[in-house]
C-alpha cells in the first residue's frame, strides 16, 4: 500500500454499489473516526482501505465474505445489499456517506486513484504515439485540460473492469475499459 506523498489534494469519492456488472465499492465512515473505500469484488472478496480524518491512508483490511442468509434483490447482482451492510456495519460499524481522500496505490488489489485516464497520458507522455494529425492531437490536448480544469480523475480497481471515471463532486461519470489501449 502506497500514499502517494507530497499530494495534497483530496478526492471526493462516494459510494457506487452496481458500477460493474454485479460488483461494486461502498464509501463511508467506520470505527475510530476512520474514512473506509471498500470494494466489493465479485460475491467472495472485499477490500477495505481506511484513511484518517485528513485522508491519509492507514490501513488495508481483505477479507473473505460470508454466505449471505439473502438472495441477492436483483438477478445481475452477488449479494444481497441489505445484507452487506448488516456485515459492514458490523465488521466496523461502517455508516454510508461521502469521503475525501489523498491519492493513494495499492499494488496488490491493483486499486489506485489517478488524475488522468490512460490514455490520455499516453498522448501526454508521446504525443504523436498515435500519428494523428495536429488538428487531432490539439483536439485531443484541449479535452485533457478541460479534464483537469473540471478536476476529474480516475479511481482504478481491477476486479472486473478498468477504470471509473469520476467528476470532483465524486460521482461516476464514464465507465472505461482500456485493457488493449497499451503503449
Amino acid at each position: 500500500m502506497t500514499a502517494l506523498s507530497g499530494e495534497q489534494r483530496l478526492y471526493l469519492l462516494q459510494s457506487s454499489p452496481h458500477c460493474g456488472f454485479h460488483w461494486g465499492f461502498y464509501t463511508g465512515t467506520a470505527s475510530l473516526g476512520r474514512q473506509v473505500f471498500v470494494a466489493r469484488t465479485g460475491s467472495e472478496r472485499i477490500a477495505a482501505v481506511f484513511f484518517d480524518g485528513q485522508g491519509n491512508l492507514v490501513e488495508v483490511c481483505r477479507e473473505l465474505l460470508p454466505e449471505f442468509a439473502n438472495p441477492p434483490e436483483d438477478r445481475y447482482w452477488d449479494v444481497n445489499e441489505a445484507d452487506f451492510h448488516r456485515y459492514l456495519s458490523d465488521k466496523c460499524q461502517f455508516i454510508p456517506g461521502s469521503i475525501r481522500v489523498k491519492r493513494f496505490e495499492i499494488p496488490e488489489d491493483e486499486i489506485r486513484i489517478e488524475d488522468l485516464p490512460h490514455l490520455y497520458r499516453l498522448i501526454l507522455e508521446k504525443p504523436d504515439r498515435f500519428g494523428w494529425d495536429e488538428p487531432t492531437r490539439q483536439k485531443w490536448f484541449s479535452e485533457i485540460n478541460e479534464w483537469v480544469a473540471a478536476k476529474s480523475f480516475v479511481l482504478e480497481c481491477r476486479n472486473e473492469i478498468s477504470h471509473l471515471c469520476i467528476d470532483n463532486q465524486g460521482r461516476l461519470i464514464i465507465y472505461e475499459d482500456d485493457g488493449n489501449q497499451g503503449a
